[in-house]
């Protein structure tokens, strides 16, 4: 028995030493918060074009839908794309447009609806993203790029887009907030979901999160991401995290818009 003590040592040791690590980087990650929020407030407002991808209709659809829509930011473009027309989230989004289109009334920001279709080389999200990706129009400055199932603020894309006024800034990066509810699992995925948020900070091991990153048009095209990095992949994040440190950039994480 004398070795299982060993090791029973062995393993609160390094527990210990994870439990250290986590809290000094908890500090860390909310220092940089504080400061962040401290930093006067500036103005980059390129013309952005934001992509989601869609498939079928969750809880909260509706209202995140209506965030998207409404951010405080002068000039972008929504463009939704779905996979197949049997959808349910194409069967309302198309409702939705075509009830815009038709009351003739100037839409701000302009929206589009792409149907992808299926793809036997690459994962349905990336599928969509790149045909959606196709459909921009070339004035577009930036490329968002956010899951609809998030909730973002008025200020999500003004927040994203800030970074990529610093020319050395490549992507830029906010990431899910769980708030904690009522019940165990909510608060053990919330607890969880946190502690890979504090992973990210002013270090170069950062990385993209697919459901809010945004990218100059001219850094996407360059860097060859749909053509190269997305073209037989199921993960549209962690393509575009290799893609950047293929080639050497450097790009320290922003403000977390979320």
């Amino acid at each position: 028995m004398f070795w299982a003590v060993k090791v029973f040592y062995v393993l609160g040791t390094l527990l210990l030493f994870q439990c250290v690590w986590s809290l000094l980087d908890g500090i860390r990650f909310l220092r940089l918060l504080r400061r962040s929020r401290n930093t006067p407030a500036r103005t980059y407002t390129p013309s952005a074009a934001v992509v989601i991808p869609c498939k079928g209709m969750d809880a909260g659809f509706e209202a995140n839908l209506e965030r998207f829509l409404s951010q405080d930011y002068p000039d972008y473009r929504v463009t939704f794309a779905v996979a197949a027309v049997d959808d349910e989230a194409y069967r309302y989004l198309h409702e939705r447009l075509e009830k815009q289109a038709a009351s003739g009334a100037t839409l701000n920001p302009q929206t589009s609806l792409v149907v992808a279709g299926l793809s036997e080389e690459r994962g349905e999200k990336v599928n969509n993203l790149i045909h959606a990706v196709g459909t921009i129009p070339e004035a577009a400055q930036v490329y968002v790029f956010a899951d609809i199932d998030a909730s973002p603020s008025p200020d999500w894309l003004r927040s994203l887009v800030l970074p990529l006024a610093n020319p050395d800034v490549t992507v830029s990066t906010g990431f899910r907030w769980y708030l904690p509810g009522k019940g165990f699992a909510s608060r053990l995925r919330a607890a969880w979901d946190t502690s890979i948020a504090t992973m990210l900070g002013e270090h170069d091991r950062n990385f993209a999160w697919g459901g809010s990153m945004a990218l100059r048009a001219a850094d996407f095209r360059r860097l060859g991401i749909a053509e190269k990095y997305w073209q037989n992949t199921v993960s549209d994040d962690y393509a575009v995290t290799r893609a950047v440190r293929d080639a050497g950039a450097w790009w320290p994480r922003g403000r977390n818009p979320a």
